[in-house]
């Protein structure tokens, strides 16, 4: 355990260096965010920890460091759920997994179709409503008349 976690440490330690030679800007390393869930309506907290925050080019990013056999490969399922969780929670403009055994930098980007339930959004739906309302309302007075 103790030689798997020096490994871990070492590889964080190599990717500031891939990171950084990618023209990243690495902002914070362990970035610790506040996260809750409820389960049966009691809520369950916990703190989710990205290995790197970066910017470039006026946008921001979520570096996880994988090294290892499986991990490195976002199709592992525990890597891909990982980064899943810091695109949900952190809503980044990008993700990247820092592949230390290839020493590789990914882009990863999840195609999940996102609502976009602004206020105007909710404005135009009710205005709408609104509107079938009225015409209704004027529909089943010529009818009573």
């Amino acid at each position: 355990m103790r030689k798997r976690f020096d490994k871990g440490a070492q590889a964080e330690i190599d990717a500031v260096e891939l990171i950084e030679s990618n023209g990243f800007k690495i902002t914070e390393d362990q970035s610790e965010v506040n996260c809750s869930f409820k389960v049966d309506g009691e809520k369950t907290s916990y703190t989710l920890r990205a290995d790197f925050l970066a910017t470039k080019n006026g946008k921001e990013y979520v570096i996880e460091v994988k090294s290892g056999e499986s991990a490195p490969n976002p199709n592992y399922s525990a890597t891909r759920r990982q980064l899943l969780e810091y695109d949900h929670v952190y809503r980044p403009d990008g993700l990247l997994l820092a592949d230390m055994k290839e020493v590789e930098l990914h882009t990863i980007e999840f195609d999940i179709d996102r609502p976009s339930h602004t206020w105007l959004d909710k404005l135009k739906a009710a205005a709408l409503f609104l509107a079938i309302g009225v015409a209704i309302g004027f529909a089943w007075h010529s009818c009573l008349a």
